[in-house]
């Protein structure tokens, strides 16, 4: 059975958070791969390598804002300049440990972020992510 969201990205530097998030996104039931990139570069290179190919490019990316070499703006900035062919239909989301309203206020303003979590993720949150951007109830 093919599931909701094929490719989901997890993006961050910390591997705790990266081992929990993904047990969480594997449990709820709505995505199908979850892949790890630990951090923008490795990130970066991903997507890269996947180019345009539907099959194995992330429909969803949970992206940490704080970020070691290059953090989650500058990650969206060079993801910005790979083409419409890899960015288009793909769903941003940045994460945060901080609730710092310039950071809110900055994710609500950029043209490529879908929204803005605190961590961990919860199966609230992915609920809420699948029913108002994949138009899917769970």
């Amino acid at each position: 059975m093919k599931l909701a969201i094929a490719q989901t990205l997890l993006i961050d530097d910390d591997r705790s958070t990266n081992f929990f998030n993904k047990i969480i996104v594997e449990k709820h039931g709505s995505f199908e791969r979850v892949s790890i990139a630990n951090s923008g570069m490795a990130a970066l290179e991903y997507f890269e390598a996947v180019g345009g190919n539907r099959e194995i490019k992330p429909n969803l990316i949970f992206l940490d804002i704080n970020m070691p070499g290059m953090n989650g703006w500058e990650f969206l900035r060079e993801f910005a300049k790979l083409g419409n062919n890899i960015i288009d239909g793909v769903n941003i989301f940045m994460l945060s440990t901080s609730n710092d309203e310039k950071e809110i206020e900055r994710s609500r303003r950029h043209e490529l972020v879908k929204g803005f979590f605190n961590k961990p993720l919860s199966r609230n949150v992915l609920d809420d992510i699948v029913k108002r951007y994949f138009c899917i109830t769970t």
